[in-house]
């Protein structure tokens, strides 16, 4: 993570939109918070977003996302990150 972050990258293979849902799933798998939030910082650096893909795999990133904290964080922080990503 510490080559990828601050860097913008660009879809040149219809794989790529499946790193940041996979990532997300190792973050998940592993329990670990922190990586969880590095890769959600590079996600929002620039246009990374265009790197989700489609809806059914932008969901899936943000459901892992979200799975993550409620395992991991304190509620209020939960609560927090559900208000800004779940619309309403």
């Amino acid at each position: 993570m510490s080559e990828l972050e601050g860097r913008s990258f660009t879809c040149q293979d219809p794989d790529d939109v499946l790193f940041f849902s996979t990532a997300m799933r190792i973050c998940v798998n592993n329990k670990d918070l922190e990586l969880g939030y590095r890769v959600y910082n590079l996600l929002e650096h620039g246009e990374n977003w265009r790197l989700l893909g489609p809806l059914y795999q932008q969901s899936s990133f943000y459901r892992r996302f979200l799975n993550l904290l409620c395992m991991m964080e304190h509620i209020d922080v939960v609560l927090t990150w559900y208000r800004k990503l779940v619309p309403s």
